[in-house]
Parts: structure tokens; sequence; C-alpha cells
């Protein structure tokens, strides 16, 4: 006879879904993966912590050479070159790996790993550098990611990294205004969402639609939040032009005398050759770090650390024009740390997560708008070299 409250009990554990299972063993004590009870243990993504990467980069190097094959990283992004200065720097240093940069919009490879997870049982990919991080918690509990701690772990803050070491963020990544310093000067140039109604903007302006992107979409809805939806109808009397994709806006900037943006991104803090960021007073904009994370299935499991090591290490970091997830690299010339604007890096996160206020968000947006128009930013031929 089984009794009641084992029972009981049975039913209450057969009632966790997956994902509370693994947060609840991922609190308990853990063991090392490397030791003598290893061959008798179980796989899986709660039982075992892992410590930080101890080989000099040039081991992990030599480690990789061992491997065969190509380095596959599917990249977030909206434009075909956003992973090439990355890759130009990874192949600088270690120009023997064999490295593929697959760009694409964050949710799209969240769909095509998902599907290769269902249909192949692996992942089809070494490393997903994405914006989407609510995904890496969910890949994690499923078990389908490989915990990697790089040399530079301790120097991560602790709100940008999976505390076991499931995925870390590389860089912050930030959406805010840009304008053409050619035709807009920076004491003209608006900082405020308020300041694109004046009339002098009108025609002028060149928006991502928010419906394409989630990040966009919670920019927008900072801007509601704080102004009210009279302020994006009045935004709408403006006449600015829509587009798809974060790099777009300044793209399309030399087709427009005196163009600015709030949904811009790609630039990081620096100016271009005839862009720049104006970063607001008081208006919150929104900023996340930009993660990625190895998966178990990957083929080339020591180039990966190779990768997410030098991804966050201080050579590369010194040399990007954002903000960095390490607590030891000064912010670009001319800027303070990320605390001294009106942002918050962290709380993207719990925007994604939120799926349900995502979804009704975005219709809210497309009531006015409908859905976003147009081909997908890699594809519609639109470059910097274009106009």
């Amino acid at each position: 006879m089984i009794h009641r409250s084992t029972a009981s009990a049975a039913v209450a554990a057969a009632a966790f879904s997956a994902a509370a299972f693994s947060a609840v063993c991922r609190a308990l004590p853990q063991l090392p993966q490397a030791g003598p009870w290893a061959p008798w243990l179980p796989n899986g993504p709660w039982l075992y912590f892992t410590e930080p990467e101890t080989r000099r980069i040039d081991e992990i190097y030599d480690a990789a050479l061992q491997e065969s094959g190509q380095l596959v990283v599917r990249w977030g992004g909206d434009e075909q070159y956003v992973a090439d200065a990355f890759k130009a720097a990874f192949l600088k240093e270690f120009p023997l790996i064999n490295i593929t940069t697959i760009p694409d919009l964050s949710k799209y490879h969240d769909s095509a790993i998902d599907q290769s997870l269902q249909t192949e049982g692996v992942a089809g990919v070494d490393v997903a550098v994405l914006q989407t991080l609510q995904d890496f918690d969910r890949w994690r509990d499923l078990g389908e990611l490989l915990p990697y701690k790089p040399p530079a772990w301790d120097l991560i803050r602790p709100g940008m990294k999976d505390p076991d070491g499931y995925y870390v963020g590389y860089w912050i990544t930030a959406f805010t205004n840009v304008r053409n310093f050619t035709t807009v000067s920076v004491d003209e140039a608006p900082r405020e969402y308020t300041d694109y109604l004046d009339p002098k903007w009108k025609g002028q302006i060149v928006l991502t639609y928010p419906g394409d992107d989630d990040a966009m979409l919670f920019q927008f809805s900072k801007a509601v939040t704080a102004h009210g939806w009279s302020w994006f109808e009045a935004l709408l009397a403006q006449e600015p032009k829509w587009v798809r994709g974060a790099q777009s806006p300044r793209l399309w900037f030399p087709t427009i005398e005196r163009a600015v943006s709030f949904t811009s991104g790609g630039l990081g803090l620096n100016c271009g050759p005839t862009l720049c960021t104006t970063l607001p007073k008081t208006d919150r904009f929104v900023s996340w770090p930009q993660s990625g994370a190895i998966f178990k299935t990957a083929k080339n499991k020591e180039a990966a650390k190779l990768f997410v090591a030098f991804a966050t290490s201080k050579l590369y970091q010194k040399t990007i024009s954002t903000w960095s997830t390490r607590t030891d690299i000064p912010p670009p010339p001319g800027y303070g740390p990320f605390e001294d604007y009106p942002t918050d890096p962290y709380e993207f996160h719990r925007f994604m997560e939120d799926r349900a206020l995502v979804e009704r968000l975005r219709f809210m947006f497309e009531r006015y708008l409908g859905p976003p128009q147009g081909l997908s930013p890699l594809v519609d031929g639109v470059t910097a070299g274009t106009f």
C-alpha cells in the first residue's frame, strides 16, 4: 500500500515544470565536473558546478587546433556585416581556426536552433550570440547548453552572466539617438522623445518598426510609459520613415537632409564618418548585455571555448565602442559608466521573460502601423554604400 503522504508527494513532484525542477536542482549543492565520481554520475544542467577556465588563451587555441571542421556561430543582427569586425579580430589572433558566422535576427536564430533540436536532436551550431536573453535560460533549463566560465569570469558583472556559466554577456548594446552631424549640430539634436515632436523634424525622422524587434519594442514602450500614447500619435504626425532593422535608420540617412533617429544601433557610442550618437539626459533608453552560449552538442567545443574566452578578453574588450560587461574596462572616450545615464542594461532580460507583455505591446503598436513592411534588412540591398 502506498501511503497517502507518499502519493501526494509524487503528485506534487510530477506537477513541477522542467524549468522549475532545474531551478530547484541548481540551487542544491553541486559537484565539480572533474573527479573520481564523474564516470558514475548522470549528465544534467544542475548536477555540477563549473570552475573558471585556468588555461591561458594560447593553450585553449592549441586545444582547438586538435579539432576538425568549422566553428559555427549564429550571430544576432540585421545586416550581413554585423559579425565582420569581431570575426576579423578573432582571425587576426587565431588565423588557423575555421570560423563561420551566420547573421540573422535573434528571433530567427532561436527558431532555427529549436527546430534543429526538435528534429535532429542537436543544435546544429557551436555558439550563439543573441539579443533574446530569455532563450538562454530556457535552453539551460532543458539541458542544451554547455557551461563554460572564461578566464575573465570573475571580472564580468554578476547580473550579466549566468551564475553557473551557461551564458555570458560580451558587451552592452544600446538603441538611442543618432544624428547626421554634418547637418545637425549637437546643440540642436533631439535627445528626449518629446524633442522629436518639434515641427522642424517633420519628414526628417527615420525609425525602426516597434514590432520588428523586441528591444525596439521595449524602447517605444519606455517612451509611451513616460509620455503617453498621445506622444506616439503626435510622432506619427511628424511623418517618420519606417524601416526594418536597427541598422537601417542610419543607412537611410543619406537620403534625408537632416536625418535623426532614436532607434538606431550598431554605431556604438562613437561617431562614424557622418553620424554621431547623442544620449538622452532624462528619458530612459534600452540597453542590454549581448550574450553568448555554447551548445552541449557543439562539434568544436574547444574552438567554442576559445571564441568565448576571446570575446570576454581584455585584448578584445578594449577595442569595443560601447560599454563592457567587464568591471575593469573603462567606457569609450568622452563617456562615463552606464550608471551615469538613464538606462538599465539589467531590466531588458526581465522584459524579455514576460512574453505575454511583449505580445500585448506589439499588437498595440501594430494597431497604428500594421505589421512591419518590406524585405528583411539582411536581403533588402540597402547598405552603407547604397546611396
